[in-house]
């Protein structure tokens, strides 16, 4: 039997509503919140919102905002503790 993923898995991440919600709905920004992931890349926001599901955990989001208007997401998963406490 082959590897299964779950229906999540098969849609980009970037594309993914529950992540397109915590955007927009956040409840916390950090522009230019790391290094860049490539050398002489762009340094990615992070964004903690909530989840499309009332009573759902919260969500870290990381995309670079490129100068064309263009957005990447290229991490979003439950927020983790670490996360959660840069906003204490």
């Amino acid at each position: 039997m082959g590897r299964q993923r779950s229906p999540s898995r098969h849609q980009p991440a970037r594309r993914h509503p529950r992540n397109i919600h915590a955007i927009v709905n956040h409840y916390h920004h950090v522009a230019r919140f790391d290094d860049p992931r490539v050398p002489g890349g762009i340094r990615p926001d992070l964004y903690i919102g909530p989840p499309r599901q009332l009573g759902g955990p919260l969500l870290e989001v990381m995309l670079e905002v490129h100068t064309n208007g263009s957005l990447i997401i290229f991490h979003a998963m439950e927020a983790r503790p670490k996360m959660l406490a840069l906003f204490d």
